[in-house]
């Protein structure tokens, strides 16, 4: 008889690479994209252009002190923020 093995191979994880150098056009296309949006995550920023979450961080709260997106709920992990225009129009 054999004998049993135990050890199991270690899981490789792939660790992405996210852009943290971020030019002007690519941040006026994320700003002109996220008005157009239902909810606003620095997560789901990140994802959908390959950026780093604290840049998204960055951009989401440009546009609030802009005026243009407001915060709907936040807990200490993450913050949702809605667009102005599709607030005004939920509450009426």
């Amino acid at each position: 008889m054999s004998k049993k093995k135990w050890t199991k191979e270690p899981k490789v994880v792939e660790k992405q690479v996210r852009n943290i150098i971020m030019d002007e056009e690519l941040k006026s296309t994320i700003e002109e994209e996220m008005l157009k949006m239902k909810v606003i995550t620095p997560t789901s920023i990140s994802g959908k252009y390959n950026i780093r979450v604290s840049l998204a961080k960055e951009i989401i709260s440009d546009l609030e002190h802009k005026g243009k997106i407001k915060l709907v709920d936040q807990n200490p992990r993450i913050k949702v923020y809605t667009p102005i225009e599709k607030a005004k129009k939920k509450d009426n």
